[in-house]
């Protein structure tokens, strides 16, 4: 819980508060404006938008967690296969493998990308899409 201390402008009258002390189980008493606690490990506050990732502290301004590994940030839509970092707009996560996405509805076979308009999956197996009602 944060605790309150007024301070005093140098040449005005207006008080201000400010947070300067966080109290942690794990981490203890720290000045919150520049530490923060990470998994129990206290840590530099830095960036515009400092976050966790494990016990490490990044900006998430320019960087993200990734199930526990920071990566970069980038791209139009930033997202997360397994460690790694990509880019959803044009690519996506087929159970932990990054494959480009392409076609009209695209989707995933196990690790495969296809287009799910002319192709579907069955057991895990692309196949082509034949007839009106096609089935596996």
């Amino acid at each position: 819980m944060a605790m309150m201390r007024p301070v005093r402008l140098m040449c005005g009258f207006l008080l201000i508060f400010s947070a300067i002390a966080e109290a942690s189980s794990t981490c203890g008493a720290y000045d919150s404006r520049f530490s923060m606690c990470c998994n129990g490990v206290l840590r530099s506050r830095s960036g515009i938008f400092p976050d966790c990732c494990g016990t490490q502290a990044f900006d998430s301004k320019f960087s993200m967690c990734c199930n526990g590994v920071i990566q970069s940030r980038s791209g139009i839509f930033p997202d997360c296969c397994g460690t790694q970092a990509f880019d959803s707009k044009f690519s996506m996560c087929c159970n932990g493998v990054i494959r480009s996405r392409s076609g009209i509805f695209p989707d995933c076979c196990g690790t495969q990308a296809f287009d799910s308009k002319f192709s579907m999956c069955c057991n895990g197996v692309i196949r082509s899409r034949v007839g009106i009602f096609p089935s596996c």
